[in-house]
């Protein structure tokens, strides 16, 4: 802040310095900033110039288009950063029905992972509230609250790793003294049992 730099140097010393996902993080979090500063044409546009001038003006398109909602109809396999959509029963995860209307997504690039909530209703962050079409970059420790549901960083974490691993891991029930609980490892016991889809 004390001594900014001009975006097009900037860019061209990022250009030369970060390799493809760096660049895919960069652009991902410069979004944040261009849609906390009010959406408009004009900072869109210099997103998009910012892009270019990286060498990733297909990166730029595509997080342009995903956060428009103009990429619903592509797989998430063919974006280049990892998208995950918990919400109703079309979702990738679907939330327990205490959930209600709420819903959002994640988008992961290397170690950068962000939350944009595209419900109706507010989602709880380490006690924040992010409403409606606000991001916020999910950190180690935080916890996500949504009626029926306490997710953390690792549980967030787990869901992309599955998705990118594209296999359904096996769940295990173990039963206690508070009934029978759920956990995504087995247990030294033999008396839990394993699900599997």
């Amino acid at each position: 802040m004390k001594s900014p730099k001009p975006m097009q140097g900037l860019a061209t010393e990022l250009r030369e310095s970060l390799d493809e996902t760096g660049k895919l993080a960069v652009g991902l979090q410069l979004f944040t900033l261009v849609d906390a500063a009010g959406r408009s044409e004009r900072s869109r546009a210099s997103f998009e110039i910012f892009m270019r001038r990286l060498g990733q003006p297909e990166m730029g398109t595509a997080i342009m288009r995903e956060m428009r909602g103009e990429e619903s109809d592509v797989p998430a396999g063919e974006l280049p950063f990892e998208k995950l959509i918990f919400g109703g029963n079309e979702a990738d995860v679907v939330l327990p029905p205490a959930a209600g209307a709420q819903e959002f997504r994640l988008y992961r690039a290397g170690d950068l992972i962000l939350l944009r909530n595209t419900g109706a209703t507010p989602l709880w962050v380490r006690g924040k509230s992010l409403g409606t079409g606000a991001f916020m970059r999910v950190r180690e420790r935080q916890e996500l609250v949504i009626p029926g549901w306490l997710m953390t960083y690792d549980d967030l974490r787990f869901f992309l790793d599955v998705r990118k691993m594209d296999s359904m891991p096996g769940l295990y029930l173990q039963s206690g003294d508070e009934g029978l609980v759920a956990e995504r490892t087995r247990a030294l016991e033999e008396s839990n049992v394993e699900l599997r889809r």
